[in-house]
């Protein structure tokens, strides 16, 4: 008769349990229900021996447990996308959505630069019409006229700055904006100061004029 037909007995609690087959007094074994010290019978109750006397139920390959033992299983692609925040995945497509087309930003580069160029023009020959008109130099108060044309110039200096600034903000947006708002200052005052004062040329008229007149009299 062959190990796996034989039927065993075992002393426990007082009592004698079985028969066993050889598979179930594994599967007690592994379950910790039988130990090397207790008593085991394999011809029926004649002999009893400790349990260590039977090597085949303690030393197996492998016993299959007969009980429903759900084995782990690696995550599959799907449920590791299922897993990842909402948050975390809503972040990576509004970064992604953020993120202009090479076009695009080209576009906005040559808006700042131009905001920042046009504003940086106005800002320098609108503060030079500005000492003309203060110094009330002859020869140079002809130049405070294009006052006005830098005065435009600002504007539009002012109008790309906010439009890039909108889009982007990088170091050409903001320094156009303070100039462009600058330049508009410097050129409308400017301006506003050649319409409301006399040239020196007026003045001299005006003095010669008078002159004349005195010795006329």
């Amino acid at each position: 008769m062959t190990k796996e037909l034989l039927s065993y007995w075992v002393k426990r609690d007082g009592g004698r349990l079985g028969p066993y087959s050889l598979r179930l007094m594994q599967q007690q074994m592994f379950a910790g229900e039988i130990g090397r010290k207790h008593m085991v019978s394999a011809d029926e109750g004649k002999t009893w021996l400790p349990a260590n006397h039977f090597p085949e139920i303690f030393h197996t390959p492998l016993v299959t447990v007969e009980k429903n033992i759900v084995q782990p299983r690696a995550p599959s692609l799907l449920s590791q996308l299922e897993d990842v925040p909402l948050a975390r995945t809503t972040k990576a497509t509004n970064n992604v959505q953020r993120s202009p087309p090479l076009h695009t930003k080209s576009l906005m580069t040559a808006e700042s630069l131009v905001g920042f160029i046009c504003s940086t023009t106005a800002t320098v020959f609108g503060s030079g019409t500005l000492i003309l008109l203060l110094s009330r130099s002859r020869s140079g108060y002809g130049l405070v006229v294009l006052s006005f044309p830098l005065l435009v110039a600002a504007v539009v200096g002012l109008v790309f700055s906010s439009i890039a600034m909108r889009r982007c903000r990088n170091g050409f947006a903001i320094g156009g904006l303070v100039l462009g708002i600058v330049g508009t200052i410097i050129c409308l005052g400017t301006f506003i100061g050649w319409l409301a004062v006399e040239s020196p040329e007026e003045v001299g008229v005006r003095r010669l004029r008078g002159f004349l007149e005195l010795l006329s009299q």
